[in-house]
């Protein structure tokens, strides 16, 4: 089962990443957004709405899958290092390679025009940028994830109380704290 959790969360976070890195490469190739949109229906990319709401669900799954993984085993913690980096990046850049040959030939634009330009580059470059940088951010909520999960299993703040005690002069100014009655006072009506 836990092979099978861990694919499906790689798989997740991969997908995640190739849509982030997929929008930030036309982003930065295409600045104007008219053109980019233009470009992007010219392209294939009819169904882009559809799966940057799918990326943002597998992105959470996927983060407390691997998550649940971290608090689980704790042989796990140091499963998000340089190796799962290059795997995520290889698995992010197939699949914008697959992603952008699979647009083009569902709307018939040319492929090899793709392989010739400048946007293959920079969306290859960003994958591996993307791919870092979700493989950071899943570490740091995976470290954030494990100090809460400890200071949960701590023992509850209660008995801590019930260890303290109170200071020695509370006896003498308890009468004081309390709004202890005395004779003198303002002349009452």
């Amino acid at each position: 089962m836990k092979g099978m959790i861990g694919r499906l969360s790689f798989t997740g976070l991969a997908v995640a990443g190739v849509v982030l890195g997929h929008a930030l490469a036309y982003g930065i190739a295409v600045g104007d957004a008219d053109l980019r949109h233009t470009l992007l229906a010219e392209t294939g990319h009819g169904y882009w709405m559809t799966a940057v709401a799918a990326a943002i669900v597998l992105g959470l799954v996927a983060t407390a899958g691997r998550i649940g993984r971290l608090l689980i085993p704790r042989r796990e913690a140091g499963a998000i290092g340089a190796r799962f980096v290059a795997r995520l990046a290889a698995a992010q850049v197939a699949l914008f390679l697959l992603l952008e040959t699979g647009e083009r030939l569902t709307v018939g634009a040319s492929v090899t025009h793709f392989f010739g330009d400048h946007l293959l580059t920079l969306g290859v470059v960003l994958q591996v940028g993307t791919a870092f940088l979700v493989s950071l951010a899943l570490r740091l909520v995976g470290r954030a994830a494990v100090v809460i999960a400890a200071a949960l299993a701590r023992p509850p703040l209660a008995s801590a109380r019930a260890r303290l005690r109170p200071p020695a002069f509370l006896p003498l100014a308890r009468p004081l704290l309390a709004g202890a009655r005395t004779t003198r006072g303002p002349p009452s009506l």
